[in-house]
C-alpha cells in the first residue's frame, strides 16, 4: 500500500481540478467545499480512518462520500472529484491534493497568506499596518494568520510563500552571541 503521493502527481491533480473549476465557474465553491471537507477529516478522525483504510471497499467509501456530500450540500462536481479519487485509489491522499489545490487557488486569486508569529496577540492597528505593508510590497491581497508562541521572548516572525523574516528577540540574541564568539576567538 502506498503511504505518500508524489508531489508532482498531487500538483497535476490539483491543477486539473482548478482548471476544470474555473471553466465551469465554480472555483470558489469547490475551494470552499474542499476546505470544509479537510476540516471535517481533521475534526472527525474516524472519517480519516475510513478514507485511508485499505480494508474498506471502494463501494463502501463511495457510499460514505455520497452521504456526506448530501448532508453537507457539497457541489456535485466536488462529489464527482472525490469519487474519481476513490475509484483511482487516490482517496487516501486527499489531504495532500487538497492543500495543493488550496495553494494553487490562492495563487490564482492573487492571495498571499502571511503567518505572523508573536508572543502576544497583535492589536488591530498593527495587524492593519502589516497587511497594508505587505499589500504594497506584493501588490496582492493579504490574508493574515496570527500564531501565538508563548515561548518566544519578544519580537515577531513573518512567513509567506517560501520567505521568512525573523525579528524575534531570540534570533537577535543568537546573532549577538555569534558575533561575540567570533570576535573573542
Amino acid at each position: 500500500m502506498r503511504t505518500a503521493i508524489c508531489p508532482q502527481l498531487a500538483t497535476g491533480i490539483a491543477r486539473a481540478l482548478l482548471k476544470f473549476s474555473l471553466s465551469s465557474n465554480n472555483a470558489k465553491q469547490l475551494h470552499t467545499n474542499f476546505g470544509h471537507f479537510l476540516v471535517l477529516i481533521k475534526h472527525h478522525p474516524a472519517l480519516g480512518l475510513v478514507i485511508k483504510n485499505p480494508l474498506i471497499s471502494k463501494k463502501e467509501k463511495a457510499n460514505v462520500l455520497e452521504e456526506l456530500s448530501q448532508k453537507e450540500n457539497y457541489e456535485k462536481d466536488f462529489l464527482m472529484f472525490l469519487l474519481l479519487l476513490n475509484d483511482s485509489g487516490l482517496l487516501p491522499f486527499v489531504h495532500t491534493i487538497g492543500t495543493t489545490y488550496h495553494r494553487q487557488f490562492q495563487a490564482y486569486e492573487g492571495i498571499v497568506v502571511l503567518l505572523v508569529t508573536t508572543p502576544l496577540p497583535l492589536d488591530e492597528k498593527t495587524k492593519d499596518n502589516l497587511k497594508d505593508s505587505f499589500h504594497h510590497l506584493t501588490g496582492k491581497k493579504i490574508y493574515m494568520t496570527e500564531k501565538i508562541d508563548k515561548e518566544s521572548l519578544g519580537g515577531l516572525t513573518l512567513r509567506w510563500d517560501n520567505m521568512k523574516l525573523d525579528f524575534s528577540l531570540s534570533t537577535f540574541l543568537q546573532q549577538i552571541e555569534s558575533v561575540m564568539k567570533g570576535t573573542i576567538q
